[in-house]
């Protein structure tokens, strides 16, 4: 121990009873009964949920009660909390349906409402943030799920347009072959050309002429997305589906 940090020091001394008195006034505010009270006597909250045993009735009382201390209203809500949105209800859960749990929505207010002591605000925000980013996360996924299955759904049209081209789709089919990418496939995602025509054809005719140019553009980017797609394959497993269409097996007869 150094003389900086010994009790011999008045300098660190006075620090130390710094520090506790600092400490002491966070506690005060957070968990004092008279500051808790105080903190958001209008807070209520609907405790009436029929399902669960006594002792989540019991919790949910005690977070819809305004008379009782704020910090032990939080407990109760963080408890109640882990039993109304726990990890399997948010698995299961629409990520676009607000979420309705009464403890959330308690923890909600009492992180926006500046009236609550600072340190019991961030305990709040804190549980609010850990459910809202469970849900993001999944709504992330889903949407990333939804776009992954649409290119596995253009690509297999790209490839069906070809094989019935060739006159070979009906037995390829029939032969019960694997010509098709599925979304387990590990592919690179295509980056398909964006539609860029906004203009229109008005009643005098005005518009004809860029409208025919427009169509003859976006055939031409049609034809391209179409060789884009059909650039697509699987790289986990063998997806030559192209020698389908010239396999003596398959071929015109």
């Amino acid at each position: 121990m150094t003389w900086a940090t010994s009790h011999n020091n008045p300098e660190y001394r006075r620090q130390l009873k710094d520090e506790r008195r600092k400490a002491n006034q966070q506690e005060w505010r957070n968990n004092h009964p008279k500051n808790a009270r105080r903190a958001v006597p209008k807070l209520t909250v609907d405790a009436e949920t029929p399902s669960g045993s006594a002792s989540l009735k019991a919790l949910r009382e005690i977070m819809a009660d305004v008379e009782a201390p704020m910090h032990r209203r939080i407990d109760a809500a963080e408890i109640v909390l882990g039993y109304e949105l726990s990890p399997a209800a948010l698995a299961n859960a629409d990520p676009t349906i607000p979420v309705s749990a009464a403890s959330f929505l308690f923890l909600q207010t009492a992180a926006g409402n500046t009236d609550v002591p600072e340190g019991l605000r961030f305990r709040c925000l804190k549980l609010v943030a850990q459910i809202e980013n469970a849900r993001a996360s999944k709504a992330n996924a889903g949407i990333i799920a939804s776009h992954r299955t649409l290119i596995v759904t253009l690509v297999n049209n790209a490839r069906r347009t070809e094989l019935i081209r060739a006159g070979v789709f009906d037995r390829v089919i029939a032969a019960n072959v694997i010509w098709t990418l599925s979304a387990a496939d590990d592919f690179d995602e295509p980056i398909l050309p964006q539609p860029t025509y906004a203009g229109r054809i008005e009643q005098d005719g005005r518009g004809v002429g860029s409208a025919m140019h427009n169509l003859q553009t976006d055939a031409q980017r049609a034809e391209e997305t179409h060789q884009i797609l059909l650039g697509v394959a699987a790289r986990n497993r063998p997806d030559d589906w192209r020698k389908l269409i010239g396999s003596p097996t398959f071929g015109q007869k």
